[in-house]
């Protein structure tokens, strides 16, 4: 998965889960200046991709979310969390 956390000085970390066919699979805090953090691997087990009779349900829940107004950055009064720009589904040999 590549994401874009919503994050400034003002906002420096935001908390997300990912969840598959109702399960969470992973839990990320992205930090204000971390590296590397935009890129994410997150290997989901056999049992939860069979659990929904074939069909792969991708969420993402932001906690903690803010909005550019609130920290007094702009007018944009949406709470923003998380732009997922992609999600790559792979599957892998044991």
């Amino acid at each position: 998965m590549s994401a874009v956390p919503f994050l400034n000085e003002k906002h420096q970390n935001q908390y997300i889960e990912v969840i598959v066919n109702e399960v969470i699979v992973k839990k990320i805090n992205y930090t204000l200046g971390e590296i590397g953090q935009n890129i994410q691997v997150i290997r989901v087990n056999n049992d939860i991709i069979n659990s929904n009779k074939g069909n792969i349900v991708v969420k993402i829940r932001a906690k903690g979310l803010v909005s550019p107004w609130e920290l007094g950055l702009s007018d944009d009064t949406r709470k923003l969390g998380v732009y997922v720009e992609s999600i790559m589904l792979k599957e892998v040999e044991k």
